[in-house]
């Protein structure tokens, strides 16, 4: 299994592109998850996998929507 996290190989300003590797990387171990047939706890430690993938990425824009709603009164009277 592949272990990326993107917060030490991406800057906070290309954030997008950090989401798209979380979730190619979910993506993939979707598909290694379907091809393993043969041990349930290999099945198992992949489904781990994704939910922690899936968690990491809903986390992190859960974060950046309450902070655009933080901050969205002041950005529109400060930077008008």
């Amino acid at each position: 299994m592949e272990n990326l996290n993107f917060c030490s190989y991406f800057p906070l300003s290309d954030s997008n592109t950090a989401v798209r590797v979380q979730q190619d990387l979910l993506d993939s171990n979707r598909e290694k998850q379907g091809e393993v047939n043969t041990d349930d706890f290999v099945a198992n430690l992949y489904q781990l996998e994704i939910d922690r993938i899936q968690y990491i990425i809903s986390s992190y824009l859960r974060t950046r929507l309450q902070k655009v709603d933080q901050f969205l009164f002041l950005a529109a009277i400060g930077f008008s």
